[in-house]
């Protein structure tokens, strides 16, 4: 096994760690774990990137070049939800959430969409080119470890990541393992870190992005690939009240 497939197959192992820790509530371990996951990646995509490029200069002149290899078997799977009273490092959850399924609609804040990406690849003999959906979704769950600290210095980092994150998927709408859309997640929390922060035009700059991929979800009839609360959780982050501009002064 080459360098760029050793560092690929291991960042993946890294991540797949990290979302362990993430649903103990081991957030400290869970962010010291996809942070080491994307150096790997990164170094992982450089390595692919040199090796690319001489396999491109030692067949100057061919005919035709080998294709790249298809990434289609990396597959994804979210992971199970931790509840609001998981200890953060052995203390309360300071993070609060409106709960879905209640019959009073709690809008004391956002839905937090808690779940993360495991990473599977049973079927790749060699790493994907580009690493643009594993390094998205490593991104993810980055922020969604510093998300759930609930620090205000954890809040400006989850944001900060959450964006890159959206930045490498480019716009696009990319399928997770049965059209789960790591842009729902994304979007949807970050609107709630905006809301956190008080920058609730932010805040509404995403939530309204989200009612549009939610509405292409629910047209295509795929809303099954939620689980029903995440999905009655994501719904109520649409009907979030704008604060006056007196109140948020």
């Amino acid at each position: 096994m080459d360098v760029a497939n050793a560092c690929y197959w291991n960042a993946v192992e890294l991540n797949n760690e990290g979302v362990t820790n993430l649903e103990a509530g081991r957030f400290e371990e869970a962010r010291s774990t996809f942070q080491s996951s994307l150096m790997l990646m990164k170094f992982a995509l450089k390595q692919e990137g040199q090796r690319a490029l001489g396999s491109v200069e030692s067949t100057q002149g061919a005919q035709s070049q080998q294709a790249p290899e298809d990434s289609s078997a990396t597959s994804y799977e979210w992971s199970s939800n931790p509840s609001e009273d998981t200890p953060v490092n052995g203390k309360e959850s300071p993070i609060v959430s409106c709960t879905p399924g209640s019959t009073e609609l709690d809008l004391s804040g956002p839905f937090i969409y808690r779940r993360a990406l495991r990473i599977y690849y049973p079927t790749l003999t060699s790493i994907p080119s580009e690493l643009i959906e594993e390094s998205a979704v490593v991104l993810y769950n980055y922020a969604l470890a510093h998300h759930l600290e609930g620090t205000p210095s954890s809040q400006d980092k989850a944001r900060s990541y959450y964006e890159l994150a959206l930045t490498i998927l480019g716009g696009q709408r990319v399928q997770l393992s049965g059209n789960h859309l790591i842009e729902t997640a994304i979007l949807n929390n970050m609107g709630q870190v905006c809301h956190e922060l008080c920058d609730f035009c932010a805040s509404q700059h995403c939530f309204g992005r989200l009612h549009n991929v939610l509405s292409t979800i629910a047209n295509s009839c795929m809303e099954s690939y939620f689980d029903a609360n995440d999905w009655q959780g994501l719904l109520t982050n649409l009907m979030l009240p704008q604060p006056s501009l007196a109140a948020a002064a």
